[in-house]
């Protein structure tokens, strides 16, 4: 049996179950409702038990090593909601943000993500104040497209917000594109230049896996993609895929700006 400190043999399967535990338990705390309840044996649900004591920053460390230490950065994405995703597209697109997400950080960059471009919530949603949800509500249209707001941190000097949409162009290609908002009320422009990309669909998640095997793997359940999204993203997929968000997205959204040195 894994001991608390480690906690559980992580599988995909296990993450989004704590995921869900950890969903479940923000809303019962926003509700006023209490944390986690204890008395159960699972593994999983002990080991959320045991982050009940942890301050929110060694919470959210704790939980970000179990996804990564088996999963690297897109163990995140077990976290969330990815019930609505059944398309190879979807996939590669959820992939495209989580990656958005860690290597911006990589960089320096206080970056997170506000919103989809279509939505009315304004800064109601935050990927830092929702952890671990990492998906806003509306971030797709169907099978049709994709879109996702990112903003700066307070503190990181002049807030800028970005927003980046994927629109499928067949099943054979991913167009993303990403540009910054300039400020509202605010002559000055934005800081870089828009900037696209298009992802081979096939070169990064099969295009033959039909829905149901999509839905089973983001799901964790067993057979042959038990390892979720990372079974149908290989871990070579998601080393390219990073290197290309680097070079044609963040290159231009970021540049020096994005704090230093980008990763290798």
């Amino acid at each position: 049996m894994a001991s608390a400190e480690r906690g559980p043999q992580w599988t995909w399967g296990k993450l989004v179950k704590l995921g869900k535990i950890l969903r479940d338990d923000a809303s019962d705390e926003a509700a006023g409702n209490g944390s986690v309840t204890a008395g159960s044996d699972d593994d999983v649900q002990r080991f959320a038990e045991g982050l009940n004591a942890l301050s929110a920053a060694d919470k959210r460390e704790r939980v970000e090593q179990a996804c990564t230490r088996t999963f690297g950065s897109l163990g995140r994405l077990a976290l969330c909601d990815l019930g609505s995703v059944s398309r190879p597209a979807g996939v590669l697109m959820a992939a495209t943000h989580a990656l958005i997400l860690h290597e911006a950080r990589a960089r320096g960059a206080a970056l997170a993500c506000t919103g989809a471009i279509e939505d009315d919530t304004g800064d109601a949603w935050s990927s830092e104040e929702e952890w671990p949800e990492l998906l806003p509500q509306g971030w797709r249209r169907g099978d049709s497209s994709f879109s996702f707001r990112y903003s700066t941190a307070p503190g990181s000097g002049r807030r800028r917000t970005f927003v980046v949409k994927g629109v499928p162009m067949g099943a054979s290609t991913l167009l993303v594109s990403a540009m910054e908002l300039a400020d509202e009320g605010s002559s000055s422009s934005a800081d870089s230049a828009p900037a696209s990309c298009g992802l081979p669909v096939g070169d990064f998640v099969a295009t033959s896996h039909s829905a149901d095997t999509i839905r089973s793997a983001l799901a964790g359940e067993s057979g042959h993609f038990a390892d979720g999204l990372c079974g149908l993203l290989t871990r070579a997929s998601a080393v390219q895929l990073a290197g290309v968000i680097n070079r044609q997205l963040l290159d231009a959204l970021l540049g020096s700006a994005g704090g230093g040195r980008r990763p290798r």
